[in-house]
């Protein structure tokens, strides 16, 4: 009978798990339409939740700005974006799975 009762509790563990991973799916979905906007000195950043950038907004003062300048609140705004995206996703994935990590859950459905 125990080997009966750990089939079942592998099944119901792969059954979890396949939920998790629907979740995940859905919140991927999620995350194309989240926005996270970031100002830094005249220079506006807006990224979706899976990091990718949706507008870019220059003041005209940032735009009278030295070259070097400039570049470098270019890449300030745009690491403050991400890392800003990456907090918020992990909170929310956080939220969904109750802590697991995701990576290998994923990595086992993708084989």
């Amino acid at each position: 009978m125990k080997g009966f009762e750990k089939i079942g509790n592998m099944m119901n563990t792969v059954k979890q798990a396949k939920d998790i991973y629907s979740k995940m799916k859905n919140t991927e979905k999620l995350l194309e339409k989240k926005r996270v906007e970031v100002e830094n000195e005249g220079i506006k950043v807006v990224l979706n939740g899976k990091q990718e950038v949706i507008s870019i907004v220059l003041t005209d003062e940032s735009i009278q700005l030295k070259k070097s300048k400039l570049e470098g609140l270019l890449l300030k705004t745009f690491n403050l974006a991400i890392k800003k995206v990456q907090k918020e996703v992990e909170e929310e994935t956080k939220e969904l799975t109750g802590g697991l990590d995701m990576t290998k859950i994923m990595d086992m459905f993708n084989k």
